[in-house]
């Protein structure tokens, strides 16, 4: 009894010292997932007058129904005296523009970004985040993402497991390290910011499509500010369920990764490069192998070569693991990641498009 009754004490003196945090979810046609992330995230172990909840429903016109949802369970969760859900329009439709639509609707002290296709790992989450965020006297909490969340079939098992090898992430990502713990460069993979982080250097640039949440953490990254890595606040996301979602995904990535080099040329970095000139040299590579015995032909031969066998080499270690049909398939997603990476970037440099050095502040009015 006298047991229980510290374990309560200690547990009662921890929730009066834990943040009040404002849970921001940029979602667009969501009606699939929403629920289930929603009802994940009221059933946390956390004071209820500490924690909100705030979906920026890019949806519009195109609405799946994503709206009647949360405002469904918006209404069920204050009637249970849950955590307060609150619906909130994003014309900009981004997920650029529906974080700082949340984070300009946010009265958390911290706030923390998730998707709606994502699945948490359980109801501790939120509070060994913020304790963890507490303890390492961290104003930034990085978390692992790995594609772990729902496999409805054999693509979207493959997109996710190839994903996590090295030749299909950035080589200094940690998203998908679950392992590691301590200081990192919060630009992979910075989801929980103190507040004042975004009263200091304004919200994410809406002129990105995609890795707009990079853009933000390079800023803080300049600034000097580092990002502690947190195995506990993991979040299970959920993988492309085809190679042409994949393909896609990958399009507006290598598009991100040239404009925020247009933007902060502190970021361009050869790795980024190697899928836009792995891609120019492909076709030539192709066409070496036309001519006639010689070296270009055999140069042409031997660069498609060892591209053909690293590929091998990775898909037989997936094979190994989940099974034969990895041989076929992870080929194909390797190309998809490769290809659409490639062509994303040259497609943006083509484009001509220049970014102006701008913040976006709380208020919404870009600075010039």
């Amino acid at each position: 009894m006298a047991i229980g009754g510290g374990r309560s004490g200690v547990r009662a003196a921890e929730a009066t010292a834990l943040p009040s945090v404002s849970v921001v979810l940029p979602v667009r046609r969501e009606a699939r997932h929403i629920g289930g992330i929603l009802h994940q995230l009221l059933e946390q172990d956390y004071p209820v007058d500490r924690y909100e909840i705030l979906v920026a429903d890019g949806s519009g016109a195109e609405d799946d129904g994503t709206r009647a949802c949360v405002l469904d369970i918006a209404a069920r969760a204050a009637a249970a005296g849950q955590a307060p859900v609150h619906w909130l329009p994003n014309p900009g439709r981004t997920s650029a523009a529906g974080r700082n639509v949340g984070v300009r609707a946010a009265s958390g002290d911290w706030i923390v970004f998730v998707d709606g296709h994502c699945r948490l790992p359980g109801v501790d989450w939120l509070r060994d985040t913020m304790r963890t965020a507490a303890l390492a006297g961290a104003q930034c909490v990085a978390r692992p993402q790995p594609l772990t969340a729902e496999f409805s079939g054999p693509w979207q098992a493959a997109i996710a497991r190839v994903r996590a090898t090295r030749i299909a992430h950035g080589a200094d990502s940690t998203i998908y390290d679950l392992a590691r713990r301590g200081w990192v460069n919060p630009s992979s993979s910075g989801a929980a910011y103190a507040r004042c982080l975004f009263e200091r250097f304004g919200g994410f640039d809406e002129s990105f499509d995609a890795c707009e949440d990079v853009e933000f953490n390079h800023r803080l990254a300049q600034a000097g500010i580092r990002a502690w890595l947190c195995p506990e606040a993991a979040v299970a996301y959920v993988a492309r369920p085809s190679l042409g979602g994949l393909w896609r995904q990958m399009l507006r990535y290598g598009r991100g990764r040239v404009r925020l080099a247009r933007k902060h040329r502190d970021a361009f970095s050869l790795p980024q490069c190697l899928p836009a000139l792995w891609l120019a040299w492909l076709p030539l590579a192709l066409a070496g192998l036309a001519l006639p015995p010689g070296i270009w032909r055999t140069l042409a031969a031997a660069g498609l070569l060892v591209y053909m066998a690293v590929i091998l080499v990775y898909a037989l270690a997936l094979a190994c693991r989940y099974g034969w049909r990895y041989l076929l398939a992870a080929p194909a997603v390797y190309f998809t990641v490769h290809a659409g990476l490639g062509a994303g970037a040259w497609q943006e440099a083509a484009s001509g498009y220049r970014l102006r050095r701008r913040q976006i502040p709380l208020s919404g009015v870009p600075e010039s």
